[in-house]
């Protein structure tokens, strides 16, 4: 069997094959730019939105809140029922990001961020095995995956120079995700500025 590898936006085509509508999260234009805007829908949620211009129209947006299948398969007990919030996959100077996302309020658990992190990639390595057992692709092994948590902060904490994502670093590992923290219940963000190759 021949495999074949695609870039972003034929990649795009083909999990539009394979999920259901409200999966994939339409991009946004404003003033001739592309972001994503990633929402927080809990009645309690201190971070409400988070929006990252810098992208490309081909990016692909998963809204894990949607997929919920697997509940009615496991027990739960180990958190494999969990999901992140978002998936992004994009394509940044040639190399091939897969951002897991995870929004939180200020409190949150590390252990409880970390097993949706892993549920997570347990549902893209499924979704790797269709692809590449149903359409001969085998595109999703090309990425690099990076696990990052966006949360508020309160303002008395203040950062003097913002945090960016490396690749050199560990944050390739979910039990060692990237923290980015904003006074703000609402903010935007640069997809390069915030991932440095």
């Amino acid at each position: 069997m021949l495999l074949f590898f695609v870039g972003v936006k034929m990649l795009k085509k083909l999990l539009t094959q394979l999920f259901l509508d409200d999966i994939i999260v339409n991009i946004s234009q404003k003033d001739g730019r592309y972001f994503v805007r990633l929402k927080e829908q809990g009645k309690d949620a201190k971070l409400r939105q988070v929006d990252i211009y810098g992208i490309e129209s081909d990016v692909i947006l998963l809204n894990m809140d949607k997929y919920k299948n697997q509940q009615y398969v496991f027990k739960g007990q180990l958190g494999e029922n969990k999901r992140c919030d978002y998936l992004l996959l994009t394509e940044i100077h040639g190399k091939k990001i897969m951002l897991f996302i995870e929004l939180k309020s200020k409190t949150f658990k590390n252990s409880e961020v970390i097993k949706k992190f892993k549920a997570t990639e347990c549902f893209i390595n499924y979704c790797h095995d269709i692809l590449n057992k149903f359409l001969n692709n085998n595109s999703l092994k090309e990425y690099i995956k990076l696990y990052v948590l966006f949360y508020k902060h309160n303002t008395s904490k203040r950062r003097t120079r913002p945090k960016i994502l490396k690749l050199t670093c560990h944050y390739s590992n979910p039990e060692k995700y990237f923290k980015y923290s904003s006074p703000s219940s609402q903010f935007s963000l640069s997809l390069k500025k915030l991932i440095q190759l």
